[in-house]
Formats: structure tokens, C-alpha cells, sequence
């Protein structure tokens, strides 16, 4: 694969929110004893603000289209929600640092990591292909499970973090197996060539994806295929908490800091439908 100048633009905000959550952790490690952290705060803030400025100039600089041989997405729907990811980010660092001072929770790796799974909702929000999409997932749910059990001296958001880890590790075993499930039927882990094979099998005889019927010679989809999508929807699914995979929603919610939980509610939410809408209306369309 050869890397183009757009390829690099087209990934430039992920990779400056990284740096900036990187700088911050740095920032950290000569922060002195004792003293306040409220400068990281806004130091995030201002990073995350650099950010959608570029998100917005490059939006405008490139054309909408597929990047990285199609890993990654470029179009208005996915500006959008980046520029929606950074602004919640932003108010969720701006509002954290006096409420983590009140509850003796105040440490500079809070907003690395609420930066760094900031930079994983918008990978989910611009994937192209089936892995991307499941790297941008990890990067924010890594990051989130840390930020629920945050309290350490508290049981309740050390409890709330392990229930949350594990259902999140179990919804990651299921994305994976069927994401396997749908290379094997299809051939791609690219959205847009998952809807090709879909409309191939549909419109041909005896292509990969479809089992003919002897009597009727009508075709249908392969059963592993549906059995792949399934497990992959129940996955995102668990990730923007729709009933029944909503059980881990109580634990977590009551556990985790205020703060993060408002960043929950949100910003995880919408990178999980975000997934959601380019599977179904890229993948699935036809």
C-alpha cells in the first residue's frame, strides 16, 4: 500500500488528540507534589479545541471518500461526530477537576485518559473496515474501564469497573468471532465490500455467500453469515447499552465518578451508534 499526503491528513486529528493526551501524561510526570492539577485540565481543553480545528479545516481541505485502501472514512457525517466526541471531551475535563478534588480522586492520568478514549470513538466514528472499527472500540473501552473504577479507594467503582471490564471483554470475544464469521462468508472486512458480496450473492447463483435450493433454484444468504452479523450487532449492541444487553448499565453508572459518568452517557453512546450506523447502512444497505 502506498501512503498518500491525503492518507496522513485524512488520520491527522486522531494522531494530534494522541500526542496531545501523550503531552499531557508527560505534563504530568513533573507535576509537584501537593499542588493542584486544574492546569491539566485546561491544558486539555486547549488541546482538544487544537484538535477540532483541525478536524474542521481538514474537512474542509479533503474530499469526502475512503482512505488507507478504505480503512478509513472521510465525509461530513464523520466531522461531525468528531467535532461532538471533542466538545463533550472538553466539558468533561473542564467540569472534573473540582469535583475530583472534593473526592480525593485527583490524578493527571484522568485526562489522559479521557483523551485517549476520546481518539478511540473517533476512529469508530470514520472506520471503514471491520478491524479499524474493532481497534477504535478497544482504544475507548480500555480507557473507560480505568476511568469507571478511577475511585480506587472506593469498592463500589472497583466492583463497577471489574463487572464493566468483563461484560466489555465478553462483547470484544463476540465482535471478533463474528467478525471472523463474516470474512470467511465474504472475503473483506471493508464495509463497503461486505455490501458488494451481499448484493453479488443475491443477484448470481452459487457465488460464496448464497446456498441454492434444489427445488425452487431460489437463493439465500449463507446461515454463517447471518450467524456473523448477529453476534457482531449483539456486540455493538452491548456497547450503547440496548435492552437486553443494558445489564451492565446500573453497576457502572453507580460506581464510576459523576464526571465520567456524564462522559459515558454521551460521548461512549454516540461513538457506539456511530458503529452502529455504518454497519447497517454500509455493510447492510443492500
Amino acid at each position: 500500500m502506498i501512503v498518500k499526503s491525503d492518507d496522513l491528513l485524512a488520520i491527522l486529528p486522531f494522531t494530534l488528540l494522541v500526542a496531545v493526551a501523550i503531552g499531557v501524561l508527560v505534563v504530568d510526570l513533573f507535576h509537584r507534589r501537593g499542588a493542584l492539577r486544574s492546569y491539566q485540565a485546561s491544558l486539555s481543553a486547549v488541546g482538544l479545541g487544537v484538535v477540532a480545528i483541525v478536524t474542521v479545516m481538514v474537512g474542509k481541505r479533503l474530499e469526502p471518500g475512503a482512505y488507507f485502501d478504505g480503512m478509513v472514512f472521510h465525509d461530513g457525517f464523520g466531522t461531525f461526530l468528531h467535532v461532538l466526541f471533542l466538545l463533550i471531551a472538553a466539558a468533561s475535563v473542564l467540569l472534573s477537576p473540582r469535583y475530583l478534588q472534593r473526592n480525593d480522586g485527583e490524578r493527571g492520568e484522568y485526562y489522559g485518559l479521557v483523551l485517549l478514549a476520546t481518539s478511540g470513538m473517533m476512529l469508530m466514528a470514520s472506520a471503514g473496515n471491520l478491524l479499524m472499527l474493532f481497534l477504535g472500540i478497544e482504544i475507548m473501552s480500555m480507557s473507560v474501564y480505568v476511568l469507571v473504577g478511577f475511585f480506587r479507594q472506593q469498592l463500589a467503582s472497583s466492583e463497577a469497573s471489574l463487572k464493566y471490564f468483563f461484560l466489555g471483554a465478553f462483547a470484544s470475544a463476540l465482535f471478533l468471532y463474528g467478525m471472523a464469521l463474516i470474512y470467511g462468508t465474504t472475503g473483506s472486512l471493508e464495509l463497503p465490500q461486505i455490501g458488494a458480496a451481499i448484493q453479488r450473492s443475491l443477484g448470481l447463483a452459487n457465488a460464496g455467500l448464497v446456498n441454492v435450493a434444489e427445488e425452487s433454484g431460489a437463493t439465500s444468504l449463507d446461515p454463517l453469515f447471518f450467524i456473523g452479523m448477529l453476534l457482531l450487532l449483539v456486540a455493538l449492541a452491548f456497547k450503547i447499552a440496548l435492552v437486553p444487553f443494558h445489564m451492565w448499565t446500573p453497576d457502572a453508572y453507580t460506581g464510576a465518578p459523576t464526571a465520567v459518568v456524564g462522559f459515558m452517557a454521551t460521548a461512549v453512546k454516540a461513538a457506539g451508534f456511530a458503529a452502529l450506523i455504518r454497519v447497517l447502512f454500509i455493510a447492510l444497505g443492500p
